[in-house]
């Protein structure tokens, strides 16, 4: 099936043809490549609702939580599905303790005391 994805990228190249060789590389367990078929369908049509869940699909994969949500959020934006909202939801309720933690480290310091106000008075 690869093959066939290759011998049309010799041709022109569309978003949805590029989502889809991003999907089979994300099938055949190779989700770094399917990124780069992603981005470029991504930079081709933002708009891409399958571009975007597909690579929510791949971020997951590799691990890069924050991002999977972004483009999960960016493809409910663009077409609300069901199976995208069931992600998107998985996806926030797994990152909530990690921004609720970010959230209290920045309030800390931003009450912190300044060393350079101390130097100074």
């Amino acid at each position: 099936m690869q093959a066939k994805y290759m011998e049309a990228l010799a041709g022109v190249r569309t978003p949805m043809m590029l989502a889809a060789f991003g999907d089979c590389f994300l099938k055949q367990k190779n989700p770094a490549n399917a990124l780069v078929c992603l981005d470029a369908a991504i930079e081709m049509n933002p708009d891409s609702a399958k571009a975007h869940k597909i690579y929510t699909k791949a971020c997951c994969a590799l691990g890069k939580w924050e991002e999977a949500l972004q483009h999960a959020q960016l493809a409910l934006k663009i077409d609300f599905d069901d199976m995208a909202y069931e992600t998107e939801k998985t996806l926030s309720a797994k990152l909530k303790p990690i921004h609720e933690k970010k959230v209290r480290e920045h309030a800390t310091a931003c009450t912190a005391p300044s060393l350079l106000f101390l130097v100074c008075v």
